[in-house]
């Protein structure tokens, strides 16, 4: 912006008139516009601070904090809010402008990683928050089964997908991490029992009601056949495992009895190692 004006002086006769010109250069005045605020995700996308700025700002600017081009990554920030300071600068005599914007950095919700656990049915109650690793408390559970203060209880809840939920502060979004439960049956020994045997008796069969934690042991100690447990006399001191079952399960009368050298009587060939 500029202006010519021109300066005449009138002359006394026959002087001529005599005229000087001044041109008049107009620096305007720089604006940086008005301050401006956001909020970001700290795990958000990269932000163009200059667009955060009010009225109609003159580009040319610079900005603090080592931002170029006014592109704030909001990954380098830490929580809480940041003040950064778009400055103009002015040819004298005029002077140059400045404005602020303010961001916020929101940190992110953490739900923690997904896990997998394994419960007895009839074990005691677990803390799922504490199987997803590090994550942040209060969130919500989804799943088959009701979840109270983050525990698994076998006892009374259904296995499967429970899904962990914490809600996260605009423009954050919601994490969400999965606990899969998976129960195992308790096993079923059955209920005690007692047998008398006579020393030069034949093989007896025991019902599974009565032995059924009867495990095949070495060289093929018991025989599961239609639901019946086959013992063989003679297995006992092969067998010290299931010796020791027995002693336990049956009446401790026996097993002098059964283990008994003078009895001992040869596997049936389907028995045999």
């Amino acid at each position: 912006m500029y202006a010519c004006t021109r300066y005449t002086v009138t002359g006394t006769a026959p002087c001529a008139n005599a005229s000087a010109t001044v041109t008049v250069n107009g620096n305007g005045s720089p604006n940086a516009g008005t301050d401006g605020a956001i909020t970001l995700c700290s795990n958000g996308p990269l932000t163009d601070l200059f667009a955060q700025l009010g009225g109609s700002p003159d580009g040319g600017g610079s900005w603090s904090g080592g931002i170029l081009g006014g592109i704030l990554d909001p990954s380098t920030l830490a929580a809480g809010p940041h003040t950064f300071t778009y400055t103009l600068t002015a040819t004298a005599p005029c002077t140059g402008d400045n404005a602020d914007v303010v961001v916020n950095i929101a940190a992110p919700p953490v739900a923690g990683t997904a896990a997998s656990i394994t419960v007895c049915d009839q074990g005691a109650a677990v803390n799922m928050l504490t199987a997803l690793g590090t994550a942040d408390p209060g969130g919500a559970w989804a799943g088959p089964s009701t979840v109270v203060g983050n525990m698994y209880d076998p006892t009374t809840m259904n296995g499967g997908a429970y899904v962990y939920t914490v809600t996260g502060t605009a423009p954050c979004a919601n994490a969400s991490a999965t606990v899969t439960v998976t129960e195992t049956g308790s096993p079923n020994a059955g209920t005690d029992g007692a047998i008398t045997l006579c020393s030069n008796g034949a093989l007896r069969t025991f019902s599974r009601s009565s032995a059924e934690a009867l495990m095949a042991a070495e060289h093929g100690a018991v025989e599961l056949l239609a639901g019946s447990s086959i013992l063989q006399r003679s297995l006992l001191d092969r067998t010290p495992l299931l010796t020791r079952f027995l002693q336990q399960r049956l009446a401790p009368a026996i097993m002098p009895t059964l283990s008994s050298p003078s009895l001992r009587r040869p596997l049936p060939e389907r028995m045999q190692a």
